[in-house]
């Protein structure tokens, strides 16, 4: 009996033993999970701390254009607003830019306009002299079908952007009024000196403007066969 009750005790004396060596290592466990957890902790505010201070070394020198592009690196519960603001700030450049490149498109249009403008006046006036000067009017340079090469009399109605209205000498209307058109200023000329050439001027090949049927056209002299 006394030999089974000192075999118990052993028994009892080593789960103890046991039981206080499984404890001393969870204990030891514990620990070293709140150290590694307070390693950790303190990594990440370091990590947080550094974040800020770049953000606020970055927005020092470029300004807060660049606090909207950093935000959303920072480790922050603003982090969600901070991205929202930096697709704002992209948004609204693209948007000044667009407004550059508008501006300048509408500029350079006025500038256009103006230039054209300028020339029509130029165009006009000269028209308004070819009418001041010869007053049984101007010649039109024939650009249709069966025309093209022609110079037909015509008077000046009006002159704009580049455009002339003329009334054809020859030319009548199907209500069987004088044709009126509008044509391109450049087509417009004065009339032609009216002294023709004698025969002893005349050279084979030498271009020539002949006067047929209200016209003057475009031909070639040839030597006589």
């Amino acid at each position: 009996a006394a030999e089974t009750a000192a075999e118990t005790e052993a028994a009892v004396a080593a789960e103890k033993a046991a039981a206080e060596e499984e404890a001393s290592r969870a204990a030891a466990e514990v620990e070293a999970a709140t150290r590694s957890a307070e390693k950790a902790e303190a990594a990440e505010k370091e990590r947080a701390a550094a974040v800020a201070a770049d953000r606020e070394r970055l927005l020092a020198e470029e300004g807060e254009a660049l606090s909207a592009v950093f935000a959303p690196l920072a480790v922050s519960e603003a982090a969600g607003a901070a991205a929202a603001e930096w697709r704002a700030a992209l948004a609204a450049a693209h948007a000044a830019a667009e407004a550059a490149k508008a501006e300048a498109a509408r500029k350079a249009a006025e500038a256009a306009a103006a230039e054209a403008a300028e020339a029509d006046e130029m165009q006009v006036e000269s028209v308004g002299r070819c009418r001041s000067e010869l007053d049984d009017g101007v010649e039109v340079a024939g650009m249709e079908e069966g025309f093209f090469g022609s110079w037909d009399k015509a008077a000046v109605i009006t002159s704009r952007s580049g455009f002339t209205l003329v009334r054809y000498e020859y030319f009548g209307d199907a209500d069987g009024s004088r044709l009126e058109d509008w044509v391109e200023t450049s087509r417009v000329r004065p009339l032609p000196p009216h002294h023709p050439l004698v025969a002893s001027e005349l050279v084979a090949g030498m271009p020539l403007e002949l006067f047929l049927n209200g016209g003057w056209w475009l031909v070639r002299a040839s030597a006589p066969s």
